[in-house]
């Protein structure tokens, strides 16, 4: 609705046009509306009508009018959180008298509301001199406000950081919590200490301070991004100075591969000859026969695995079941899934997927293989980014002709209150169902107990990642239903 349009509807009482918007349209409205207003007796008439609708769309109108400071501190009281999520903080203490008073009663709810808040504070307190708040900020006991302060002052007020930060004990401080006899209790996430470092490059302060920084990286996390940062962040005329990438990166190369999280794939395709003899021929003997590998595919999972922190943990698992394999000593590309990518390691598989269906988890019993080790890499959400898999080799599928031994397996599965939602025999990517060697390899503790159809043609599921929990009875199956469908969906192949 055109702003001239709505101020007049709402100056005559009808505030019709907010009746079913949520706060965060309201805030966006009034920002608006309150550009042009004219004067307060416009503001007071509006405000009338709004406060009878709902007195918080009230409180985004006059926030800024120090006359409704009752109000409004009335209207905080009640509804803090939910209105200071609203980014209007800047505006609050810019505008108002009291606004400053109300924060400084309030400081330490406000430093748990979010980054915007924060910063708008640190903002404040450096503009109007307020060295108190500015200490509350620098030592707080909340890790990520001493890191968002710090960042603020890197990136905005680059001359005043050594008036915060005299000593190293002050840089330092930032990043970890000490007890009395200077041993580190807590220590601040590894990327957030990091991407300090690399500002503190891009914005010219002392290469000391970084250093500083990049030793307590170095030290203290046994896996870090600096690598991967100092690489893919800098300016290009930054890194185009050999002198200063020289210092920063290549003198620390050996270290930085060894301990990089993220990067390693990259450090050893691109700057392997700045990496010691020792180091690159001893991690090239790992990777070496998968780069070998004939595959395009390959080398974007191995792209992929360092990216997402698992590369590591993938070439240690080759090297481990490459040595516990008693009949082949092969590492080859077998295949890619719908899901993910299988490599023959030896006697075994290692199964590396790039995502994972979150709303199902394959639970651990006799129908479905077994997995021998999983390691699972997490986002801030608690999604799948990356898993890693180990499992027996399996060399014999089910085929369409055995599928009489499906069905039975199809029936055991709902029995057990599970269903799978894929193609079990005769797939796009190949058979899902395979036999074991022995039924002692399923997995379960009594294998004895075993029902005797499973102990003649031991047949698992090689898949986890299609197999859900039945909810309800609806989701069942009959016998003739679990069938029908098996049977169609391989005689298709679909």
């Amino acid at each position: 609705m055109d702003v001239e349009i709505l101020i007049n509807q709402l100056l005559d009482g009808d505030t019709s046009y907010f009746a079913h918007k949520n706060i965060y349209e309201v805030f966006e409205e009034m920002e608006n509306i309150k550009l042009h207003l004219t004067d307060q007796s416009m503001i007071d008439r509006i405000f009338k009508s709004l406060v009878k609708l709902n007195e918080f769309y009230a409180f985004l109108l006059v926030y800024t009018c120090d006359k409704y400071e009752k109000f409004c501190r009335s209207c905080l009281n009640k509804k803090f959180y939910e209105l200071t999520d609203l980014y209007f903080l800047g505006n609050f203490l810019e505008q108002t008298d009291w606004a400053s008073r109300y924060v400084e009663e309030n400081f330490d709810k406000f430093l748990t509301t979010n980054n915007y808040n924060i910063s708008i504070i640190v903002k404040y307190a450096i503009k109007n001199n307020k060295e108190e708040w500015m200490n509350i900020l620098i030592n707080n006991k909340i890790d990520y406000v001493r890191i968002i302060t710090m960042s603020i002052i890197i990136n905005n007020y680059p001359f005043l950081f050594r008036k915060y930060y005299k000593s190293d004990n002050d840089l330092l401080n930032t990043f970890a919590v000490y007890d009395e006899n200077n041993n580190i209790v807590r220590k601040t996430n590894e990327e957030s200490v990091s991407k300090i470092a690399i500002e503190i490059l891009k914005k010219g302060l002392d290469i000391e301070i970084y250093e500083k920084i990049k030793n307590f990286i170095l030290r203290e996390y046994q896996s870090n991004t600096l690598a991967r940062r100092l690489c893919t962040e800098l300016d290009t005329d930054l890194k185009s100075s050999l002198s200063f990438f020289n210092r920063v990166f290549l003198n620390d190369i050996n270290e930085l591969f060894i301990t990089s999280k993220d990067y390693k794939w990259e450090l050893y395709t691109k700057y392997g000859n700045y990496l010691s003899p020792f180091l690159f021929e001893e991690f090239d003997s790992i990777i070496k026969p998968f780069v070998n590998i004939k595959n395009d595919n390959v080398k974007m999972v191995l792209e992929d695995l360092s990216k997402k922190g698992l590369l590591d943990n993938f070439l240690s698992l080759t090297t481990k079941y490459l040595e516990l394999s008693t009949e082949s000593k092969v590492i080859r590309y077998l295949t890619k899934g719908s899901c993910a990518t299988v490599f023959l390691v030896g006697d075994y598989v290692i199964k590396y997927s790039p995502s994972k269906h979150d709303d199902k988890e394959c639970p651990n019993i006799y129908l479905v293989i077994k997995n021998l080790e999983e390691k699972y890499q997490y986002d801030d959400f608690g999604t799948v980014t990356g898993a890693i898999e180990v499992q027996k080799y399996l060399s014999k599928p089910v085929i369409e002709l055995e599928m009489s031994i499906v069905f039975k397996w199809c029936e055991a599965l709902n029995d057990l209150g599970y269903r799978y939602g894929d193609i079990l025999v005769n797939g796009p990517y190949g058979s899902n169902m395979f036999y074991l060697n022995d039924y002692h390899d399923a997995d379960t503790n009594d294998p004895e107990n075993l029902p005797e159809w499973f102990k003649e043609k031991p047949i698992v599921l090689i898949d986890r990642d299609m197999v859900e929990k039945i909810k309800d009875t609806k989701q069942e199956k009959s016998k003739n239903d679990i069938y029908s469908l098996t049977y169609k969906r391989s005689k298709v192949g679909a």
